[in-house]
């Protein structure tokens, strides 16, 4: 039988406050793939773990996680709202997210990349998955944790080269990982007023223009394959014309210029069967002084 600890056996103020926070959260599984046994896999553990979680208990592993290790490098950033030149006002503005995407490589050689949403303050770095499954309950760092981290598709090329690619993460219920994404939901002015996300990549920084979010069902266009350049077009429209942001038709984005689709997707509702997505296009892309994060 799994150890079953309390927020109030660990010890000290700190470690009890992190531990309640980590049984506070609503874990759910990432969107499908394509790949049926994981979508199931992923939603079968899901009852399980929100059962711990409305306990107020956690395996030992997991209460180590959160007493105990809490990287720098993850969470969302924390009343850190930049103010900033309008990103399409100029090619060569990026944020500096702080992190350094060479360091974090060497910490997990899964890296994919660093990931930040200034209207959202999200800010994670991504991991490679082998197989859509390791990363849902481990974090980046290699640690138990039932936040899991943030990863791209198995079937996804590196580097960001597809026509489309996608990011999952669990759809926290502090708001952690891919939590916060619902705000656009919510209030689609927030997405618009400042519609741009950011990869760092070792070398590389990559602007992204939001341009839809949404619901979707995982036998969605969502999560068909997306080939070439054709293809690409249709989900465009597909994705425009789903979208929850009124009155934003995309008019003001060179589609046919641009370069390839982000789409972040993490679960929504109780049941498991619905997805709220994220649809980002890359609009500007520089090289950064060696290794480092741009500034």
């Amino acid at each position: 039988m799994a150890l079953l600890l309390a927020a109030d056996d660990l010890a000290g103020a700190e470690a009890g406050r992190r531990l309640q926070e980590a049984v506070k959260l609503q874990v759910s599984p990432p969107s499908e793939v394509g790949n049926a046994a994981i979508l199931r896999a992923a939603q079968a553990r899901a009852p399980a773990e929100e059962a711990a979680s409305a306990a107020g208990t956690v395996t030992a592993a997991e209460a180590v996680t959160a007493a105990e290790s809490v990287p720098t490098y993850q969470g969302q950033v924390s009343g850190t709202s930049r103010a900033a030149p309008d990103p399409a006002s100029s090619d060569m503005f990026f944020p500096d997210p702080g992190m350094d995407p060479a360091a974090l490589a060497r910490i997990n050689p899964d890296f994919a990349c660093v990931l930040y949403i200034p209207s959202l303050d999200l800010l994670y770095p991504v991991a490679y998955s082998a197989d859509n499954t390791e990363y849902l309950s481990r974090s980046f760092d290699g640690l138990p944790s039932v936040s899991g981290s943030l990863f791209v598709d198995c079937l996804a090329s590196r580097g960001f080269t597809d026509p489309r690619t996608l990011i999952f993460g669990h759809n926290m219920k502090n708001g952690t990982m891919f939590g916060s994404l619902k705000r656009f939901a919510g209030d689609p002015a927030l997405c618009l007023s400042d519609p741009y996300l950011y990869l760092y990549e070792k070398g590389t920084a990559c602007r992204y223009r939001i341009f839809s979010c949404h619901i979707a069902a995982p036998d969605s266009f969502v999560y068909a394959p997306v080939r070439n350049e054709a293809e690409r077009r249709q989900y465009i429209a597909a994705a425009l014309s789903a979208s929850s942001l009124t009155g934003y038709s995309g008019g003001d984005i060179d589609f046919p210029g641009a370069g390839g689709i982000l789409t972040l997707s993490t679960c929504q509702g109780i049941s498991h069967r619905e997805y709220f997505v994220v649809h980002a296009v890359k609009v500007a892309e520089k090289k950064t002084a060696g290794q480092q994060a741009p500034r």
